[in-house]
């Protein structure tokens, strides 16, 4: 599998992968005085789906939340079963939060 650049949009408040004309993507709000992201939804175009990318993103989304030493809050169900999945990734999720 390729891998995709993550782009930080700013402007939309979304991780995304630009993947010939189409946009993969992943919601959030950032929370910078908690330092939390909301990660609420994913959304990968229809052509694009069943090769792992909205996977790929989930990864890359949640390498990057860890490189800025912040944390999540997967209310986006893809995500929250990613990291259920990924016990990795647990130590991203505040105590005070719980996951499915």
């Amino acid at each position: 599998m390729a891998a995709h650049e993550l782009i930080d949009n700013t402007d939309k408040c979304r991780f995304e992968f630009q993947i010939d004309d189409q946009v993969a993507f992943i919601d959030y709000r950032k929370d910078p005085k908690r330092k939390r992201y909301a990660l609420v939804h994913t959304e990968v175009p229809l052509s694009l789906r069943d090769q792992g990318i909205g996977t790929q993103l989930v990864k890359r989304v949640l390498e990057t939340v860890r490189e800025q030493d912040f944390q999540v809050l997967p209310y986006c169900p893809f995500i929250a079963d990613y990291i259920k999945e990924h016990s990795e990734w647990m130590d991203l999720i505040p105590e005070d939060v719980e996951i499915g």
